[in-house]
This record gives C-alpha cells, sequence and structure tokens, in this order.
C-alpha cells in the first residue's frame, strides 16, 4: 500500500509515540505541497499566507522531530529541509538504505537519491558510525538549456 507522504509521516510519529499536533500537520502538509527545500522562515510565511500562525522557534522543533525520525532531509549547504521522499517497502527498510542529495547550484532543485550499499569505514576501527550525509552539487538538465554555465 503506498501512503502519500503525509499519512506516512502521520504514521511513522504515531508509531514512535509522538502526538500529532495540528502545528506539526501544518508543517507536513507545507513539506509535502513544496517541490523545493525550506527554510523554517518559508514555513512561516507559507502559514501565513493560509491565514495561520506559528513562530520561528515552533517550526525549528517540528523539524528537529521530523528529521529525528527520518522523515525529512537538511540541505548542508543552505540549512534548509526537504521531505524525505523515498518510501520503503518490505525488501528494504530504512536502515538498508542510504539517502543522498542532488542539488542544482544555479536554481536550488533538489533530488532525492539512494543506494542500498552497506557502510564500511576500514579506515575508523575505533568509531561505530552511525550515519552521513552526502550531497552532489551540479547543475540541472533546465539550467544547463538556459546556458548558465559559468
Amino acid at each position: 500500500m503506498n501512503l502519500t507522504y503525509p499519512q506516512h509521516a502521520i504514521e511513522t510519529l504515531k508509531k514512535n509515540g509522538f502526538r500529532i499536533t495540528p502545528t506539526r500537520e501544518k508543517v507536513i502538509q507545507t513539506l509535502d505541497q513544496s517541490k523545493v527545500p525550506l527554510s523554517p522562515y518559508d514555513i512561516v510565511d507559507h502559514i501565513a499566507k493560509g491565514a495561520g500562525k506559528i513562530d520561528t522557534v515552533t517550526v525549528y522543533r517540528v523539524f528537529d522531530c521530523l528529521e529525528k525520525n527520518g522523515l525529512i532531509h537538511r540541505i548542508l549547504n543552505s540549512g534548509k529541509f526537504i521531505k524525505c521522499s523515498i518510501t520503503h517497502d518490505a525488501d528494504h527498510s530504512e536502515s538498508d538504505c542510504c539517502h543522498h542529495l542532488a542539488i542544482c547550484d544555479i536554481c536550488g532543485a533538489t533530488r532525492e537519491i539512494h543506494c542500498h550499499v552497506p557502510l564500511e569505514v576500514e579506515d575508523l576501527p575505533d568509531m561505530t558510525i552511525i550515519g552521513h550525509r552526502l550531497e552532489f552539487i551540479g547543475r540541472c538538465q533546465a539550467c544547463l538549456k538556459t546556458n548558465f554555465l559559468n
């Protein structure tokens, strides 16, 4: 059964013992509707346009919760966030999969990619790796076509 992002996010939060508050739902819906990464300030502005109200600190708290539950990704070079678009099926669990991002340095278009290759770091025998982040920076096809190459 394929769940929408909001359904998956709410199900995941409930499963992990988190309350589903109207604020969390608004942030999840806003992330779902966006095609580009968003900052907490972007979320506040978007919700305000719909006659809602939310403060930036609350958005940071919601982002922290969503990130810890594997539902969003922080873009390292901009500090913005994007929903996790990868769904996990019976053959691949969350822990089997690495989430990476490909980001256009012109327009900011972001695409999530993944691989099912186990992470092995031989040069760190005294450390247990619990995660990693990898971003590929490049140019999307739309920007290449509009001759933005420098």
